[in-house]
This record gives structure tokens, sequence and C-alpha cells, in this order.
């Protein structure tokens, strides 16, 4: 991509950035970035920002801070949160360097419980409808199939209704959306066997 076609992009997501501008971060001459031009030059170049931060394909290991050099997927697992020993595995000390950042991980574990809801939801649905349509031994293992994956689609709704409880403890006051269908984990007692 030209910078002129990275700039008109750029434009058309909303944060016009002139060509020069453009030239002068690929030279490396212009010393800063803000984060609503980092994240639109992402979408632009339709990659994770964190790409445009760390070179990920071309070096073995970027500066970090200054006279500090670890590995680059160590700096990007850090960076977003990922990995609770990137850094400390390089010889940062953990208690300087709070990682995992307990929100962000937070959020990836609700990510998780709500994909592992709504996976389980869809097939239930299906499994429910061909129950309903089944007769005689077939109708019984699909009762049995149907109620097990209740089940698991109640353990989920406990595991994220505990995780949207510790974010709440974590200060976070803007939980992320959820189905109407669970609406109910805002106010479910903890579960007793965890």
């Amino acid at each position: 991509m030209t910078a002129q076609a990275l700039a008109d992009r750029c434009g058309e997501l909303g944060l016009p950035m002139d060509r020069s501008v453009i030239a002068k971060l690929e030279k490396g001459l212009r010393q800063s970035i803000t984060v609503a031009e980092l994240i639109v030059l992402a979408k632009a170049l339709d990659v994770a920002p964190v790409r445009l931060l760390f070179p990920l394909e071309e070096q073995e290991k970027v500066e970090i801070l200054p006279g500090m050099e670890v590995p680059v997927w160590r700096a990007a697992e850090w960076f977003d949160g990922t990995d609770d020993l990137a850094l400390e595995a390089e010889g940062w000390d953990p208690n300087t360097w709070r990682s995992p950042d307990p929100i962000v991980l937070n959020f990836r574990w609700h990510r998780r419980y709500l994909e592992e809801w709504s996976a389980t939801w869809k097939l239930l649905v299906e499994q429910q409808k061909d129950a309903a349509a089944a007769t005689g031994a077939e109708k019984e293992t699909l009762a049995y199939v149907v109620s097990a994956n209740e089940r698991l689609l109640e353990k989920s709704a406990q595991d994220l209704a505990q995780v949207r409880q510790r974010m709440r403890q974590l200060g976070v006051t803007h939980l992320p959306e959820i189905p109407t269908e669970l609406k109910r984990v805002d106010v479910l007692p903890p579960d007793p066997n965890t």
C-alpha cells in the first residue's frame, strides 16, 4: 500500500493523515504517535495494533525500555497482558512489573465463558428440537444429552457470574454486554462448589 493510499484510508476511517506524516512514520523520522493514530493505522493496514508497536515478523528482540531488550514475542505478551511470566522469564522483577493485568485477564475469561455459553446454548436449542421430535430409546438418549448440556450451560453461566463479580471488585464499571438470556448472571449467588 502506498503512503497516499494509507493516508486516504485513514481519512475514510475518520482520522485524516497527510501522506508526509505516513512517510515520516515509515522512515522513523517522527518520534511519536497518538493512540488514535495507532488504532486508525492498524485498522487501515488490517493488522492488530500490537503489530505496529512490535515487529513480530521481523525482529527477534526489541528494546522495551532504554537498554532493556527482550524477545519480541515476550514484549508483545507483556504489552497485551497475556503472559504473567513473559518478562519475569527475562529477569524482570515481578514485584516491579505487574503482569498479567487482572482486569485484562478477567476480560479474557469473560469472553471465553461467554463463547462457551453461546456455543452450548445453540447446541442445546437444536438438541431440544431433536428430543421433542424423537421417539422411544432415541428420545430417552436425547433427553439425557439435553440434561447434561443444561448443566453445562448453567456452569458456564455461573462461571460468567463469578468473573463479572471479580471485574466489579477490580473497579470495572462498564461490563461487557451479554445476551438478554444471560442478564440473570448479574444476580446469581456465588456457586458453593467453587
